[in-house]
């Protein structure tokens, strides 16, 4: 438990610093001496753990999968090493660093909202009681209700990545515009996250909302046309790690609010501005005060 503790210390710690997490392993990547570094850690780790691993994992689907062969005599081909090193680094690098923007924002309405932290707190205090804490599995995630909801909120209200767009395949219309075949169409996925004609009190944290009627908060990240929650986007492009990160966002959620009381540096209110980029981090780092919870069985 020490361990995990300090591990999400850690990560909460460098995910309050995007930018500078992104100067320094721009340059570790770009540098010839670490790519070379990196490809070799990347590459003994596929070989080696393959045997180790389910056939449906993404490491091994890189090491099976086939490309149309470049000569014009037709075939095919494994992809090769430098192409399944820009693959890791993309699936790695990517999901990393959404995941400390999502968390910083979460814990910031955390920080505003006492109330759902008590809540929260009162629920991971009692999967405590029952089984020490343990959070390690999708079976343990989906006894924590209300833990999930407040990340859903959280990425509802603060989706890391503000919009995505699609490649148009055929031509169609919307709205009474027409949108030609091999247009770029680009979703404001932060908009639809606090359109009031889909969402009540749509600028509320609220994490009740993903309980009300007894829904089951996976519902709002399944495709389909009345899917809510454009936050990973939708249909075949859909992101994969979508149920990933909100369980990995879990995690780390459960353990800082378990561990700690967490309220306003002294002086301080926080800061709910974002900064407008590709990605969209809190304009100005979360501080706040944390005092160690001494009871944990409420």
């Amino acid at each position: 438990m020490k361990i995990i503790i300090s591990e999400s210390a850690i990560l909460l710690f460098f995910s309050f610093l995007p930018q500078l997490i992104q100067k320094v392993f721009s340059k570790l990547l770009f540098n010839k001496s670490g790519a070379n570094h990196s490809a070799g850690i990347f590459l003994h780790l596929l070989k080696n753990g393959r045997d180790h691993l389910p056939a449906t994992c993404y490491a091994n689907t890189l090491l099976e999968f086939e490309l149309p062969a470049d000569n014009k005599g037709g075939g095919k081909r494994k992809l090769r090493e430098d192409e399944i090193l820009d693959l890791c680094t993309e699936f790695i690098g990517a999901s990393g660093h959404n995941t400390g923007i999502a968390l910083e924002w979460i814990m910031a309405e955390l920080v505003n909202h006492p109330r759902v932290q008590g809540r929260l707190a009162e629920e991971l205090c009692l999967l405590g009681r029952i089984d020490g804490g343990r959070i390690d599995g999708d079976q343990e995630m989906t006894s924590l209700p209300y833990l999930r909801a407040v990340v859903m909120e959280g990425i509802r209200l603060h989706p890391p990545s503000p919009s995505f767009f699609r490649l148009v395949e055929k031509e169609f219309e919307v709205g009474g515009y027409a949108v030609p075949k091999g247009a770029l169409v680009f979703f404001n996925a932060a908009s639809m996250g606090v359109d009031e004609r889909v969402w009540e009190d749509p600028l509320r944290f609220f994490p009740e909302r993903f309980l009300a009627a007894g829904e089951n908060a996976k519902r709002f990240l399944a495709a389909g046309e009345n899917a809510k929650l454009m936050a990973f986007g939708r249909g075949r492009r859909m992101c994969a790690g979508s149920e990933s990160a909100v369980f990995i966002l879990g995690c780390f959620v459960a353990h800082l609010v378990r561990e700690f009381e967490w309220s306003p540096a002294e002086g301080e209110q926080v800061d709910m501005s974002a900064k407008m980029e590709i990605f969209m981090p809190m304009k100005t780092p979360l501080r706040a005060r944390i005092v160690r919870r001494t009871n944990k069985t409420i």
